[in-house]
């Protein structure tokens, strides 16, 4: 089962094995589970983890960007948020913080291999 604990930031949940009401973004695969999120942002393109599988989405500018980021949070897809470089939960943040995005986001960072940490950003 999923340990659940709340912070400051909103909800954190820790994965050991897939719940049976896992969310959206959590997929059972042989060999384990799945964790399917918005890894990267690059000059014009958005790079989606979905297992092994990587998913490009296309923007044009920053309205654009904008309107992809919301779609994939709308998903359920967390960010992934990492202490160094331009995450994109940090993107997702700076778009936030500017009124070109609204409402909370997930984000996802690793406490070790197969430790996934998802937190809620209110």
């Amino acid at each position: 089962m999923p340990i659940r604990s709340g912070s400051s930031q909103g909800d954190v949940w820790k994965y050991g094995r897939l719940p049976q009401a896992a969310p959206g973004y959590l997929y059972a695969m042989k060999g384990g589970v799945r964790l399917h999120y918005v890894s990267e942002i690059r000059a014009e393109e958005v790079i989606v983890c979905r297992g092994r599988r990587r998913e490009r989405q296309t923007f044009a500018d920053e309205r654009a960007l904008a309107e992809v980021l919301t779609s994939l949070r709308d998903e359920g897809l967390p960010f992934l948020s990492v202490e160094h470089g331009w995450a994109p939960a940090a993107v997702f943040e700076a778009l936030r913080e500017r009124g070109l995005i609204g409402g909370s986001y997930a984000s996802v960072s690793w406490d070790g291999p197969d430790a996934p940490r998802i937190t809620t950003e209110l």
